[in-house]
C-alpha cells in the first residue's frame, strides 16, 4: 500500500479514539525549547516555517520538507518511537498532533514533555505556528506569518463566495473506500474552495464510506489520490454512473510532493488553488493572481530571518 494510504488509513485508526486525551496543545516549559522533536511532518513544516529549524533535533520517517531536514536524525514514524535513540537526543520538547494520543503517553511515560497540536481545522494552521512560535521563542516571527496565512484565507473565501457551491466526494483511497469528515480540515478546505463535501457531517476525520452512500449523492465533483491514477475501476459500475465521472469530473491529486493538501501547513495554500480551479474552474484568474500574491507573501516572509523582522517591529 502506498505510503500516503497507510499514513491515512493510521490517523483514521487512531482518531476513532476520540479526543478526550488531547491536551490544549499549550506550552507548559517555563524557559523556550532549544532541543525538540517532532513525530509530525506538518509541525516539522511549520517549524522551519517560523525559523525553528535550527531547535529540531528529531523527526519522524514521514517528515521530508523542507529538503534540510534530511539531515535530521530519524526517531520513529507517526505512530511509534525509538526510545533508545530518542534518550540519545535528550529533547526538552517533543511535538505531536491529534491522532498521535497513544504515542503521546509512551513518551509522557517514559519522562519527556510533551505537547500535542490540533490540525482537524484550517484555522489551526495560524494557531499552530503562534503554539509553536511561543514555544521555541520565535514570537514575532510566528506572528507575521500567521497573520499573513490567515489574511490569504479571507482573500480566498471572497473570492470563492459564489451561490453556486457543487457537491464535492474526497476520496482519501478506494479500497477502503475512506473519505474527510467534519474533523479533518481538508473539509474545510473543500468549504473555502466554494464546494460544499457530501461527508461534511461525518464524525470522524477519515471516516469509512459506503458505496451505497457515495451513489445516493451523486457528487458533482470528485477528488481521488494520485496512486490511483492508473486504476480501472473508474469504468467500472457502480463508480461509471457516477454524474462526476459521466461529465469528467474526476481529478486526481498530484504526486505527493507536490501535493499542496497532504498536510496543514502554509503550503496548502497551493493546494486550495488546484482544489479551487476543479471546483470553480470560471474562477482560474481569480484564482491564479490569488495564489500569486500569496505564495509572494508568504515567500517573502520565509526569506526573511526572525532578528530582520523582530527589528522591523520595533
Amino acid at each position: 500500500m502506498a505510503k500516503r494510504a497507510a499514513l491515512y488509513i493510521a490517523l483514521s485508526l487512531t482518531l476513532l479514539t476520540g479526543y478526550a486525551a488531547i491536551s490544549d496543545g499549550a506550552v507548559d516549559g517555563k524557559k523556550p525549547a532549544k532541543r525538540v522533536v517532532s513525530f509530525a511532518p506538518s509541525n516539522t513544516e511549520l517549524l522551519y516555517a517560523i525559523g525553528a529549524g535550527d531547535r529540531i533535533i528529531g523527526v519522524c520517517s514521514y517528515c521530508d520538507y523542507p529538503s534540510s531536514v534530511k539531515s535530521k536524525t530519524i526517531v520513529g514514524n507517526f505512530i511509534s518511537a525509538n526510545l533508545e535513540r530518542l534518550a540519545g537526543l535528550k529533547p526538552d520538547k517533543i511535538v505531536l498532533v491529534s491522532g498521535q494520543e497513544s504515542l503521546a503517553g509512551t513518551l509522557s511515560h517514559n519522562g519527556y514533555h510533551v505537547s500535542i497540536l490540533r490540525n482537524g481545522h484550517l484555522s489551526d494552521i495560524s494557531k499552530n505556528l503562534r503554539e509553536l512560535a511561543t514555544l521555541t521563542d520565535n514570537t514575532t516571527r510566528g506572528e507575521q506569518v500567521a497573520t499573513t496565512f490567515d489574511k490569504c484565507l479571507i482573500d480566498l473565501k471572497r473570492i470563492t463566495s459564489q451561490p453556486n457551491r457543487p457537491t464535492v466526494f474526497y476520496c482519501v483511497w478506494p479500497q477502503p473506500l475512506l473519505t474527510v469528515g467534519k474533523l479533518s480540515y481538508l473539509t474545510e478546505a473543500i468549504t473555502i474552495c466554494g464546494g460544499e463535501c457530501i461527508s461534511q457531517n461525518l464524525n470522524a476525520g477519515y471516516p469509512h464510506f459506503s458505496m451505497e452512500k457515495l451513489v445516493l449523492a451523486n457528487p458533482d465533483v470528485i477528488v481521488m489520490p494520485f496512486e490511483c491514477k492508473d486504476h480501472e475501476f473508474l469504468k467500472k459500475h457502480p463508480w461509471s454512473s457516477l454524474k462526476a465521472v459521466r461529465s469528467d469530473q474526476v481529478y486526481f491529486l498530484p504526486d505527493p510532493p507536490h501535493d499542496g493538501l497532504a498536510r496543514p501547513t502554509i503550503r496548502i495554500t497551493s493546494g486550495l488553488n488546484w482544489l479551487a480551479k476543479r471546483i470553480h474552474p470560471e474562477l482560474s484568474p481569480k484564482l491564479d493572481s490569488w495564489s500569486a500574491r500569496t505564495q509572494s507573501s508568504l515567500t517573502a516572509l520565509s526569506m526573511s530571518s526572525p532578528t530582520k523582522m523582530a527589528a522591523g517591529n520595533k
